[in-house]
Protein backbone atom coordinates (compact mmCIF):
# COMPACT_ATOMS: atom_id res chain seq x y z
CA UNK A 1 0.00 0.00 0.00
CA UNK A 2 2.82 2.38 0.91
CA UNK A 3 4.53 1.62 -2.40
CA UNK A 4 1.31 2.36 -4.24
CA UNK A 5 1.02 5.75 -2.56
CA UNK A 6 4.65 6.70 -3.13
CA UNK A 7 4.90 5.49 -6.74
CA UNK A 8 5.37 8.48 -9.11
CA UNK A 9 5.02 10.73 -6.10
CA UNK A 10 6.56 13.67 -7.92
CA UNK A 11 3.84 13.70 -10.59
CA UNK A 12 1.16 13.27 -7.97
CA UNK A 13 2.40 16.23 -5.97
CA UNK A 14 2.63 18.34 -9.12
CA UNK A 15 -0.94 17.39 -10.09
CA UNK A 16 -2.18 18.24 -6.62
CA UNK A 17 -0.48 21.63 -6.70
CA UNK A 18 -1.93 22.38 -10.14
CA UNK A 19 -5.43 21.42 -8.98
CA UNK A 20 -5.11 23.63 -5.92
CA UNK A 21 -3.94 26.55 -8.05
CA UNK A 22 -6.86 26.15 -10.46
CA UNK A 23 -9.32 25.93 -7.58
CA UNK A 24 -7.80 28.97 -5.90
CA UNK A 25 -7.96 30.94 -9.13
CA UNK A 26 -11.66 30.34 -9.75
CA UNK A 27 -12.78 30.12 -6.14
CA UNK A 28 -11.58 33.65 -5.51
CA UNK A 29 -12.98 34.97 -8.79
CA UNK A 30 -16.42 36.55 -8.54
CA UNK A 31 -19.02 34.80 -10.71
CA UNK A 32 -20.73 37.18 -13.13
CA UNK A 33 -23.34 37.07 -15.87
CA UNK A 34 -22.31 38.84 -19.04
CA UNK A 35 -23.93 39.70 -22.39
CA UNK A 36 -21.54 39.47 -25.32
CA UNK A 37 -22.13 40.35 -28.97
CA UNK A 38 -20.45 37.45 -30.78
CA UNK A 39 -19.65 37.46 -34.52
CA UNK A 40 -21.13 34.59 -36.54
CA UNK A 41 -18.60 32.65 -38.61
CA UNK A 42 -18.95 29.51 -40.70
CA UNK A 43 -16.96 26.76 -42.38
CA UNK A 44 -17.58 24.01 -44.89
CA UNK A 45 -19.80 25.78 -47.44
CA UNK A 46 -19.68 23.58 -50.55
CA UNK A 47 -18.51 24.87 -53.90
CA UNK A 48 -21.43 25.87 -56.10
CA UNK A 49 -23.64 27.00 -53.21
CA UNK A 50 -24.24 30.54 -51.98
CA UNK A 51 -26.00 32.09 -48.99
CA UNK A 52 -28.85 34.19 -50.38
CA UNK A 53 -30.59 35.22 -47.15
CA UNK A 54 -29.85 38.40 -45.23
CA UNK A 55 -28.19 36.61 -42.34
CA UNK A 56 -27.25 37.95 -38.94
CA UNK A 57 -23.63 39.02 -38.63
CA UNK A 58 -23.70 38.56 -34.86
CA UNK A 59 -25.76 37.17 -31.98
CA UNK A 60 -25.98 38.06 -28.30
CA UNK A 61 -24.61 35.43 -25.93
CA UNK A 62 -25.53 35.37 -22.26
CA UNK A 63 -22.47 33.98 -20.49
CA UNK A 64 -21.63 33.12 -16.92
CA UNK A 65 -18.21 32.80 -15.36
CA UNK A 66 -15.46 34.42 -13.39
CA UNK A 67 -14.37 37.93 -14.23
CA UNK A 68 -11.00 36.69 -15.53
CA UNK A 69 -12.64 34.19 -17.86
CA UNK A 70 -15.13 36.74 -19.16
CA UNK A 71 -12.32 39.20 -19.83
CA UNK A 72 -10.75 36.53 -22.07
CA UNK A 73 -13.99 36.25 -24.06
CA UNK A 74 -13.64 39.81 -25.33
CA UNK A 75 -9.86 39.61 -25.55
CA UNK A 76 -9.91 36.57 -27.84
CA UNK A 77 -13.02 37.69 -29.80
CA UNK A 78 -14.90 34.45 -29.13
CA UNK A 79 -17.21 33.64 -32.04
CA UNK A 80 -20.08 31.37 -33.03
CA UNK A 81 -18.80 28.84 -35.59
CA UNK A 82 -21.41 27.13 -37.78
CA UNK A 83 -20.59 24.04 -39.84
CA UNK A 84 -22.23 24.17 -43.28
CA UNK A 85 -20.60 21.00 -44.61
CA UNK A 86 -23.81 18.89 -44.18
CA UNK A 87 -25.65 21.24 -46.59
CA UNK A 88 -25.52 19.49 -49.97
CA UNK A 89 -28.30 21.22 -51.95
CA UNK A 90 -30.29 24.44 -52.23
CA UNK A 91 -32.93 25.13 -49.59
CA UNK A 92 -33.42 26.55 -46.10
CA UNK A 93 -31.52 25.16 -43.13
CA UNK A 94 -31.78 26.01 -39.44
CA UNK A 95 -28.79 25.91 -37.08
CA UNK A 96 -28.93 25.81 -33.29
CA UNK A 97 -26.54 27.94 -31.29
CA UNK A 98 -25.34 25.92 -28.31
CA UNK A 99 -22.09 25.10 -26.47
CA UNK A 100 -21.00 22.80 -29.32
CA UNK A 101 -20.45 25.73 -31.70
CA UNK A 102 -19.42 28.45 -29.23
CA UNK A 103 -15.79 28.25 -28.17
CA UNK A 104 -15.27 29.83 -24.75
CA UNK A 105 -12.27 30.06 -22.41
CA UNK A 106 -12.07 27.83 -19.34
CA UNK A 107 -14.31 29.17 -16.59
CA UNK A 108 -16.98 30.65 -18.88
CA UNK A 109 -20.21 28.91 -19.85
CA UNK A 110 -23.07 29.65 -22.23
CA UNK A 111 -26.46 30.23 -20.60
CA UNK A 112 -28.35 31.12 -23.78
CA UNK A 113 -28.08 32.76 -27.18
CA UNK A 114 -30.34 35.50 -28.51
CA UNK A 115 -31.55 34.34 -30.98
CA UNK A 116 -31.12 30.65 -30.17
CA UNK A 117 -31.25 29.61 -33.85
CA UNK A 118 -30.24 31.03 -37.21
CA UNK A 119 -31.88 30.11 -40.50
CA UNK A 120 -30.03 30.39 -43.80
CA UNK A 121 -31.25 30.07 -47.37
CA UNK A 122 -28.80 28.37 -49.72
CA UNK A 123 -28.97 28.64 -53.49
CA UNK A 124 -27.08 27.51 -56.54
CA UNK A 125 -24.37 29.95 -57.62
CA UNK A 126 -24.62 31.24 -61.20
CA UNK A 127 -22.63 33.57 -63.47
CA UNK A 128 -24.19 36.05 -65.89
CA UNK A 129 -23.04 38.83 -68.24
CA UNK A 130 -24.99 42.09 -67.88
CA UNK A 131 -24.76 45.28 -69.98
CA UNK A 132 -23.11 48.43 -68.65
CA UNK A 133 -25.16 51.63 -68.51
CA UNK A 134 -23.42 55.01 -68.45
CA UNK A 135 -24.52 57.49 -65.79
CA UNK A 136 -23.80 61.14 -66.54
CA UNK A 137 -23.89 64.26 -64.40
CA UNK A 138 -23.55 67.96 -65.12
CA UNK A 139 -24.51 69.94 -68.19
CA UNK A 140 -22.33 70.25 -71.31
CA UNK A 141 -20.49 73.51 -71.86
CA UNK A 142 -22.35 76.20 -73.79
CA UNK A 143 -22.50 75.41 -77.47
CA UNK A 144 -21.87 71.65 -77.03
CA UNK A 145 -24.00 68.55 -76.83
CA UNK A 146 -23.26 64.88 -76.36
CA UNK A 147 -22.49 63.26 -79.67
CA UNK A 148 -21.48 59.70 -78.82
CA UNK A 149 -21.07 57.66 -75.66
CA UNK A 150 -19.23 54.33 -75.56
CA UNK A 151 -18.05 52.06 -72.78
CA UNK A 152 -15.38 49.34 -72.86
CA UNK A 153 -16.16 46.64 -72.03
CA UNK A 154 -19.86 47.06 -72.73
CA UNK A 155 -20.79 44.21 -70.37
CA UNK A 156 -19.47 42.84 -67.09
CA UNK A 157 -19.77 39.42 -65.48
CA UNK A 158 -21.55 39.05 -62.15
CA UNK A 159 -21.88 36.04 -59.87
CA UNK A 160 -24.08 35.18 -56.89
CA UNK A 161 -27.18 33.28 -55.77
CA UNK A 162 -29.39 32.34 -58.72
CA UNK A 163 -32.55 34.19 -57.63
CA UNK A 164 -30.55 37.38 -57.08
CA UNK A 165 -28.43 37.29 -60.22
CA UNK A 166 -31.39 36.81 -62.60
CA UNK A 167 -32.90 40.08 -61.33
CA UNK A 168 -29.82 42.15 -62.22
CA UNK A 169 -30.51 43.75 -65.61
CA UNK A 170 -27.45 46.00 -65.78
CA UNK A 171 -24.44 47.45 -64.04
CA UNK A 172 -24.35 51.25 -63.75
CA UNK A 173 -21.18 53.33 -63.93
CA UNK A 174 -20.17 55.96 -61.43
CA UNK A 175 -21.20 59.43 -62.60
CA UNK A 176 -19.32 60.96 -65.51
CA UNK A 177 -19.16 64.77 -65.36
CA UNK A 178 -20.07 66.26 -68.74
CA UNK A 179 -19.35 69.86 -67.72
CA UNK A 180 -15.62 69.37 -68.24
CA UNK A 181 -15.89 67.80 -71.72
CA UNK A 182 -15.59 69.96 -74.84
CA UNK A 183 -14.14 67.50 -77.32
CA UNK A 184 -13.39 63.87 -76.47
CA UNK A 185 -12.63 62.54 -73.05
CA UNK A 186 -12.20 59.13 -71.45
CA UNK A 187 -13.11 58.30 -67.87
CA UNK A 188 -11.97 55.20 -65.99
CA UNK A 189 -14.75 54.42 -63.52
CA UNK A 190 -16.20 51.57 -61.51
CA UNK A 191 -19.58 49.98 -62.10
CA UNK A 192 -22.16 49.08 -59.48
CA UNK A 193 -25.00 46.60 -58.96
CA UNK A 194 -27.55 47.28 -56.26
CA UNK A 195 -27.86 43.81 -54.72
CA UNK A 196 -25.23 43.23 -52.00
CA UNK A 197 -25.43 39.47 -52.58
CA UNK A 198 -24.25 39.88 -56.18
CA UNK A 199 -20.59 40.54 -56.89
CA UNK A 200 -18.34 41.00 -59.91
CA UNK A 201 -16.39 37.98 -61.07
CA UNK A 202 -13.36 40.21 -61.69
CA UNK A 203 -12.78 43.95 -61.86
CA UNK A 204 -15.80 46.24 -62.13
CA UNK A 205 -13.74 48.97 -63.81
CA UNK A 206 -14.62 50.20 -67.31
CA UNK A 207 -13.57 53.01 -69.65
CA UNK A 208 -16.26 55.50 -70.67
CA UNK A 209 -15.60 57.58 -73.78
CA UNK A 210 -17.60 60.76 -74.27
CA UNK A 211 -17.51 62.60 -77.60
CA UNK A 212 -19.01 66.08 -77.73
CA UNK A 213 -20.13 67.96 -80.79
CA UNK A 214 -21.04 71.58 -81.40
CA UNK A 215 -24.69 72.43 -81.65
Amino acid sequence: MIQLLTRNWGWKVLSLVAAVLVWATFAGDQQLTFFYNAPVTYKGLRSGLEISSDSAASVTLELRGGSRALDKVTGTRSAVLLDFSPVAAAGERTFDIDPSNVKLPLGASLLRSIPSQLRFRFERSIVRDVPVKIRVAGDPSNGYRVGRQTVVPDSVRVVGPESRVVLVDSAVTDSVDLSSVEDVKEFRVNTFVGDPHVRFESSSRVVVRIEMEKK
